[in-house]
């Protein structure tokens, strides 16, 4: 006698119902898994630009004499402020222990080279933020509209020994913009000895002075889970959900 039995058409739906359920809640979840997932690196990602940025800005500041530092706003719209210094490090000097110069009769700083960093949106925003346009906000504290702006740190050399101070209207000479990373063409500028691009994907860098104490407030932006919910480049995200705050608070002694 055969015992074998085939299933049922009823126990086969049955069978296939469970295994669509189950298929069901396995992608769930590993849907969400990858959600969090690109949301933690997105964190990640955008509060190591602002590590970066406020850690070279902060290396810097450290050197500088609190009575030679000016701030401002960059003189056209939509961006972010600038911070620039005089230096007494010379960079043509390849022994570190003799970079920093003094007066040999004072014993003080002898000033070579201007240090200015600013926050700037790349000429050809839309191609460097894949796509996105941004507004220019009517804010007139700061940008919070534009999340791609760069970080820009260049090395001046102006005529004196020692150099003073720039003043604002002369520092708005060297807050160029590029239209893209490529910054040959900041580089190749009249007295710029050199320029990096210190980050990408900033939205705003705030610089405010109290006596000795200069601080400087930087924002960046998880874009993608931004725009999921917002509409990226017409709205503040200056405190969006969505919105890293980092501030640095250095202390100048002289």
């Amino acid at each position: 006698m055969n015992s074998k039995r085939a299933f049922s058409l009823v126990e086969l739906l049955v069978v296939m119902g469970l295994f669509a359920v189950a298929s069901g809640l396995i992608f769930q979840l590993l849907s969400d898994g990858f959600r969090k997932f690109r949301a933690l690196n997105s964190r990640y990602d955008t509060q190591q630009r602002l590590n970066k940025s406020l850690s070279r800005l902060q290396h810097d500041l450290e050197k500088a004499d609190p009575d030679q530092i000016g701030i401002k706003r960059v003189a056209s719209s939509g961006n972010g402020d600038a911070v620039w210094f005089l230096s007494a490090d010379d960079p043509t000097q390849s022994n570190a222990d003799m970079r920093f110069i003094r007066d040999p009769a004072t014993g003080l700083p002898r000033w070579q080279r201007h240090i200015l960093y600013y926050l700037i949106r790349p000429a050809n925003y839309a191609k460097v933020s894949g796509g996105y346009n941004a507004l220019v906000d009517p804010d007139p504290r700061n940008d919070y509209f534009a999340p791609h702006k760069f970080l820009i740190r260049k090395v001046i050399n102006r005529p004196g020994d020692p150099e003073r101070l720039m003043t604002p209207a002369e520092v708005d000479a060297f807050t160029t913009a590029p239209a893209d990373q490529n910054l040959s063409a900041l580089s190749a500028e009249a007295q710029v000895e050199s320029c990096k691009l210190v980050s990408d994907g900033l939205l705003s860098l705030e610089a405010t002075r109290y006596d000795h104490t200069l601080e400087v407030d930087m924002r960046a932006v998880h874009v993608e889970r931004a725009n999921a919910t917002l509409k990226v480049g017409s709205v503040s995200l200056k405190s969006s959900p969505y919105t890293e705050t980092q501030r640095l608070r250095v202390v100048m002694k002289q």
